[in-house]
This record gives C-alpha cells, sequence and structure tokens, in this order.
C-alpha cells in the first residue's frame, strides 16, 4: 500500500510538473503544433501534387500510344524523349506529352515526331511566347496545309517565328488565322512563303 501510495504520488509531482511546464510554455507548444500541422498539410499537398502530374502524364502517353500505335521500343523511345526535354527546357514532362499528344492528333507518326517535330514545336514555343500545344498545333498545321515534309518543320517555324515578330500578329491569331484560312489556302495552292 505504501508503495502504490509513493508510486501514485511520483506520478503526481510528475504530472503536475509536465502541465505546469505545458501552461508557462503555452504560446511555444501552440505554435510548434501550427507548425507541425502545416508542415504535415504541406507533404501531403506536395505529395498529392506529384501523384496527379504522373498521372496525367501517364494518360496523355497513353493516348500517344493509342493514336500512334507505336512498337514497345518506339514508345519507350518517345517516353525517354519526353523525359529528357522536361530535363532539358523549361517545359514539364506533362506539357512535353501533350505537345506530343497534339502532333499525333495532326497525323505525325512516331519517327517524325522524335525526330523533327518535337524540337521545332520547342522553338516555336520558346520563341514566341506559345504554349506548347498550341506551338504543335501550329507547327504541324502549317506543315499540313501547306504540303510540307517534317524535315522542312524548322523552315516553316522560323516562317511563322519570323511574321509573329515583324506584325502586329500574336502567335494566336496566327493560330486563328490559320484556322479559318486554310481551306482557301489549299483550294488556291498558295504556297507557304506567300
Amino acid at each position: 500500500d505504501k508503495q502504490v501510495n509513493k508510486l501514485t504520488n511520483n506520478w503526481n509531482t510528475k504530472f503536475w510538473k509536465f502541465s505546469q511546464a505545458v501552461k508557462d510554455n503555452e504560446g511555444t507548444i501552440m505554435w510548434l503544433w501550427i507548425a507541425s500541422w502545416v508542415a504535415f498539410n504541406s507533404i501531403i499537398w506536395w505529395l498529392s501534387e506529384s501523384v496527379w502530374v504522373f498521372s496525367e502524364f501517364e494518360a496523355k502517353m497513353s493516348w500517344v500510344k493509342a493514336v500512334l500505335t507505336p512498337t514497345t521500343e518506339e514508345f519507350q523511345k518517345l517516353n525517354n524523349k519526353s523525359i529528357e526535354l522536361w530535363k532539358s527546357t523549361k517545359f514539364s514532362a506533362l506539357e512535353v506529352a501533350s505537345s506530343m499528344e497534339m502532333l499525333a492528333k495532326n497525323w505525325l507518326n512516331t519517327t517524325e515526331i522524335l525526330n523533327w517535330a518535337n524540337e521545332a514545336t520547342l522553338n516555336l514555343a520558346s520563341s514566341t511566347g506559345a504554349q506548347l500545344t498550341t506551338a504543335a498545333d501550329i507547327a504541324s498545321s502549317a506543315m499540313l496545309v501547306f504540303w510540307k515534309n517534317t524535315k522542312d518543320l524548322n523552315q516553316v517555324v522560323n516562317s511563322i517565328t519570323w511574321t509573329t515578330n515583324l506584325s502586329k500578329f500574336w502567335i494566336e491569331d496566327y493560330w486563328l488565322a490559320l484556322a479559318q484560312w486554310w481551306w482557301a489556302a489549299k483550294v488556291a495552292w498558295v504556297n507557304f512563303e506567300d
């Protein structure tokens, strides 16, 4: 009985000292709790954003795979190319995958995307300030409308850049003009340089 009382008194004393310390440092403990809560939520937000971006990237690449129907080796090259461009440019892997998706929608094949179209699209987006997907659509559409080869795509991009930089056209204006008047240019056999 004496031992139980001694043990109980000992715990009561320790608890009282602990509660007194908490009371004395109430503000500090509250700030520590708030800081840890903010840090925990920041980590959770960062993880959820990372998972979202990764899943979006995978979805874009799956769509590219469905449209192009590349071999396993070609798809791996596309995947590696998008990651390589993400690491070496200002564009994210998701933006690069989205541009590949647009190029595939505009009837370019895997070889054309890997060898010429990605570089030309990046150049157009960088030099005009366009979104990468918009640049991919403009470059590939201009190429198709004016019967250009993908090997000529850098020339097409240089001409578009020159036109938008030396005129009052913004790249979006060029895009809209191309979208609305492509059929007239094609029917009239207007060449690209005109």
